[in-house]
């Protein structure tokens, strides 16, 4: 989790803002009246069964029952309804075991490296409005973000974790 805003004087007497927030939180926000379309997530360590159940659902603005089986059946038919697919790239080795299996149609990529491990952690994430403006366009946006955070329990419950993220709107140029 990213932990409320904070100041912080830096040396010289200069007060910065540290934004502050609940990982989980700070995408739901960002997902308001917004639609997934495609994302691509990457990590070291993986936990399938508790990114689908709690992670997933963080970037799909509809409301989701409680129950686990009614839930993944809810999950299942948003899926399906993406004009995109979801993937997972993450280190083969960081499959964490007995974390539960995978249930939805996500795909699961494991990368090996003979001389190492692959560790980034990103979410790059395509969205669109959730309702088409008067012409009947959907305005898109991609959402990148840089996080400390792996795909499991720990990553985004349980630790304190660093993240960056930045929006690009349809037709904004960046230096991304």
């Amino acid at each position: 989790r990213l932990a409320s805003q904070g100041r912080r004087e830096r040396p010289g007497g200069r007060v910065t803002d540290i934004p502050r927030a609940v990982l989980s939180e700070h995408f739901q926000e960002r997902m308001e009246n917004r639609r997934l379309v495609s994302a691509i997530f990457t990590t070291f360590r993986f936990e399938p069964a508790f990114f689908e159940t709690e992670i997933l659902p963080v970037f799909f603005d509809v409301g989701l029952s409680h129950a686990p089986a009614i839930r993944l059946l809810q999950l299942e038919e948003t899926l399906r309804s993406l004009g995109g697919t979801i993937a997972v790239y993450y280190d083969r080795h960081g499959l964490v075991p007995d974390s539960g299996s995978a249930k939805l149609d996500v795909r699961r990529v494991p990368i090996s490296h003979p001389t190492g491990i692959f560790h980034p952690k990103n979410v790059i994430a395509l969205v669109e409005a959730a309702q088409p403006d008067e012409d009947g366009h959907r305005t898109r946006t991609v959402v990148c973000a840089c996080l400390s955070a792996n795909l499991t329990r720990a990553g985004w419950w349980e630790n304190v974790e660093v993240a960056h993220v930045e929006e690009i709107a349809e037709g904004e140029h960046t230096n991304l």
